[in-house]
């Protein structure tokens, strides 16, 4: 047995995501994230990622992942990503204090994650939609869609 696998987080860790995880952004917090015991002085507040599906550990943010998720919202204001799609997922070659300790990054969704924004399922039912007198139920409504 490894030490992961007793050590216990309050915070998400590599343990906790897979091959990555598809997760909606609730809410950024402020929060100490040092130690809680009895006895500790100092505080490390950072940026924490809470999201809006149950048993989901929060994130703590760093410079990059901060970075990434302003760029995926278009928002570098932390009030405004609520509801922003993000994938959480464990990067093996990330470097920390001169060793090779692997971290949580975040990307962008993509369709391969099964993701389909509303809007494009919206506008393709759109151009589905027969115009007024196109199709009088004789036969199949032409598509029009030009490539």
């Amino acid at each position: 047995m490894k030490i992961d696998a007793i050590k216990t987080s309050r915070f998400m860790k590599k343990e906790d995501v897979g091959e990555g995880l598809l997760l909606t952004i609730d809410k950024v917090v402020m929060e100490n994230v040092g130690p809680i015991s009895e006895g500790a002085q100092d505080e490390d507040n950072k940026p924490c990622v809470y999201f809006k599906q149950k048993g989901v550990k929060p994130l703590v943010l760093n410079v990059t992942n901060f970075a990434t998720i302003s760029s995926i919202a278009k928002q570098e204001d932390t009030d405004n990503w609520g509801g922003t799609n993000v994938v959480v997922y464990f990067d093996p070659n990330i470097w920390f204090s001169g060793k090779q300790t692997g971290g949580l990054r975040v990307r962008q969704p993509s369709k391969k994650d099964g993701v389909v924004k509303i809007q494009e399922a919206i506008a393709k039912k759109i151009e589905e939609v027969p115009e007024a007198g196109e199709n009088d139920g004789a036969g199949p409504v032409q598509d029009k869609t030009s490539w």
